[in-house]
């Protein structure tokens, strides 16, 4: 991606999701639930299912894995 914000090839909405910093949870409060939820001892497939559901983004096992 150039300095003006304009890519020089096609950008699919999979090409976009693929990408870890896309798929981030940045919301303060859903960030407080994973914690809350991992030291409750929920697994991370739950944790996951909670995030689909409440956050609406294609976040992946390895996401949930890195934030906690």
């Amino acid at each position: 991606m150039s300095a003006s914000g304009v890519h020089n090839h096609h950008l699919t909405k999979d090409r976009w999701e693929s990408y870890a910093e896309n798929r981030a949870v940045n919301d303060p409060c859903l960030t407080n639930d994973v914690e809350v939820l991992h030291k409750a001892g929920a697994n991370v497939k739950g944790t996951l299912q909670y995030l689909h559901e409440c956050a609406g983004r294609k976040t992946t096992l390895k996401d949930v894995h890195d934030m906690v």
